[in-house]
């Protein structure tokens, strides 16, 4: 119980830093901070020097270039999970909202999935969140950020055909760790004091007035080169996909519906806990 008071209480210091960064880099959307965007590239980028350079230029760490196949075969089986999980939460008789592309704090769920009684005030301790990866790749910088908002996260590799459930609360000697030092960071960030790091992030680096800069100077903008599949690579990963849809999903209803029961259980023996004891729930010593 402690550790987790710990997690919440650096969670709550790492997002208020997160804000402020944003605000400062102008970091900005309707006039709310970007927390998400900023906890991503504090993540995903040791040098510090090189994270306040994408923060005040955050377009420089796009690309926009990879083949369109990859964006439809994650739509196309997301669509294909909604579609099964609708039959399957209506068969078990489970009043719940399904959303797609959700924004919380910390990022953009892919599937969200929350009961019934939270749909009108949604609370990110209540959810279940989806993240289908329809390639090889995989972000674990994501599902960090994810696991940080305490959601049950089930992560499908399509491909690959896995499927985990991950919760916030199996990983919190993890979460915690890394909250410490992600929060020296953007401390480090606001007060104008980056760390520098030379490693292989040199060779590619914007940041031309760094002295560890070591770029070919061939004037190549890696943001316009085009990256699709080869042939093999192609044939591989479409089969794989067809092939693998339907189990990967079964095993992904089978979770949802898991935690769901579980849920429901919890709060009838909270609600008859409360009606033995005069509408008090007695903590266990």
């Amino acid at each position: 119980m402690e550790r987790f008071r710990e997690l919440e209480q650096l969670r709550e210091e790492y997002l208020k830093l997160a804000r402020e960064i944003a605000f400062k880099y102008g970091l900005t959307s309707g006039g709310k901070p970007r927390v998400a965007t900023v906890m991503k590239v504090l993540s995903e980028n040791e040098c510090e020097r090189l994270i306040q350079h994408i923060l005040r230029n955050p377009a420089s760490a796009e690309n926009g270039s990879f083949d369109r196949y990859y964006r439809e075969k994650h739509e196309f089986y997301k669509r294909k999970l909604i579609d099964r999980l609708k039959n399957e939460l209506e068969d078990a008789g489970f009043n719940v909202l399904i959303a797609t592309e959700e924004n919380v704090l910390t990022g953009r769920y892919d599937v969200a999935i929350f009961s019934g009684r939270q749909v009108r005030v949604v609370n990110d301790q209540e959810q279940i969140a989806i993240e289908i990866k329809g390639s090889l790749g995989i972000s674990l910088e994501q599902i960090e950020r994810y696991l940080l908002n305490g959601t049950v996260i089930i992560l499908v590799r399509v491909v690959t055909g896995h499927v985990v459930m991950l919760s916030a609360y199996e990983y919190i000697d993890f979460l915690v760790e890394s909250l410490k030092d992600l929060k020296r960071k953007a401390e480090r960030i606001l007060r104008n004091k980056p760390v520098l790091v030379r490693g292989s992030q040199c060779r590619k680096c914007p940041v031309e007035t760094c002295p560890y800069n070591i770029r070919s100077g061939n004037g190549k903008d890696d943001r316009f080169e085009r990256i699709a599949m080869g042939d093999e690579e192609f044939n591989f990963d479409l089969d794989m996909l067809l092939r693998n849809a339907y189990p990967t999903i079964k095993k992904v209803t089978e979770m949802v519906l898991e935690v769901l029961k579980l849920n429901s259980k919890m709060m009838k023996e909270t609600s008859a806990q409360r009606s033995q004891t005069g509408g008090k729930i007695i903590a266990a010593a």
